[in-house]
């Protein structure tokens, strides 16, 4: 059976932007881990990389992986779930839709500090980028983010 180890140790998302793109990124305060997810994430092929954003009325949650099934080690994804739709999101969710954003992990030992931010592991350009419906999810094509929604 195909396994990914889910990571979800970040409180926030950061949107920017970088070479004309949108940049997602989570924000995490455990060095540590975000160092860890980068070494990981050194070895993805941006080629089957996944970004699914899956909405639902209040909340969005971000999945991001590399198919298990081409993955050299390890499978690690990163998920985050019930994040409040509020401008920051509603804002970059048109730039989203509009061209394929960029992945990368960040770090910051201050979130009210812009200072304290770190750029923590490459920028990963996903082969595949999606915003869906919560309800979605049965469909067989979101395997890996309905058992990611489920493991947490």
């Amino acid at each position: 059976m195909v396994y990914i180890r889910w990571v979800s140790g970040f409180h926030r998302i950061a949107w920017t932007h970088e070479t004309g793109r949108l940049v997602v990124s989570p924000i995490f305060e455990d060095k540590k881990m975000a160092v860890s997810l980068a070494r990981h994430m050194e070895l993805w092929n941006d080629r089957f990389t996944k970004l699914t954003i899956i909405e639902d009325e209040k909340h969005y949650a971000v999945c991001c992986y590399e198919d298990p099934l081409v993955s050299q080690g390890e499978s690690v994804g990163i998920l985050r779930l019930n994040l409040l739709r509020i401008a920051g999101y509603d804002q970059a969710r048109p730039l989203f839709l509009e061209r394929s954003p960029l992945f990368q992990v960040l770090y910051t030992s201050d979130y009210t500090r812009l200072e304290t931010y770190e750029q923590i592991s490459r920028l990963v350009t996903p082969a595949r980028c999606r915003i869906i419906a919560h309800r979605d999810l049965k469909r067989q094509e979101f395997y890996y983010e309905r058992l990611a929604m489920a493991s947490l």
